[in-house]
């Protein structure tokens, strides 16, 4: 049986996702600065195609990205993911060294889990 990590309390990915621009993800995992459109708007190349053009649309407002050619899109973890070939789980760890936000990847002790659940049911009977 596999172990569950513990990555932070809930809303932890929220906050390290709130804490970087999909432009500047890009620009990191590429190395390559993407074209300004507009005040939030970005054009890049889809390097992990071999990027025939800036084809691929960056929103930093809504923290999207899409693919014109392929359809392709989603999130921040999403181009992560697209992009190194990693799960979301490795995407959201390289997010938050970006963003120097430290994640906890310790298994969460019995203790704080039975805590921690007590809590979650007080909260769902409110």
């Amino acid at each position: 049986m596999k172990s569950l990590s513990y990555t932070g309390p809930p809303g932890r990915s929220r906050e390290i996702l709130s804490r970087v621009k999909i432009s500047h993800v890009y620009l990191e995992l590429t190395g390559r600065e993407p074209r300004r459109t507009g005040p939030n708007r970005w054009r890049a190349v889809a390097e992990w195609r071999g990027g025939d053009g800036y084809n691929v649309s960056l929103y930093d407002e809504r923290g999207l990205w899409h693919d014109f050619p392929t359809g392709e899109g989603g999130g921040i973890l999403d181009l992560v993911v697209r992009i190194r070939g990693c799960s979301r789980q490795d995407a959201l760890r390289w997010c938050a060294d970006l963003a120097g936000v430290p994640l906890d990847d310790r298994p969460l002790p019995p203790d704080d889990r039975a805590r921690w659940a007590a809590e979650r049911r007080a909260m769902e009977k409110d």
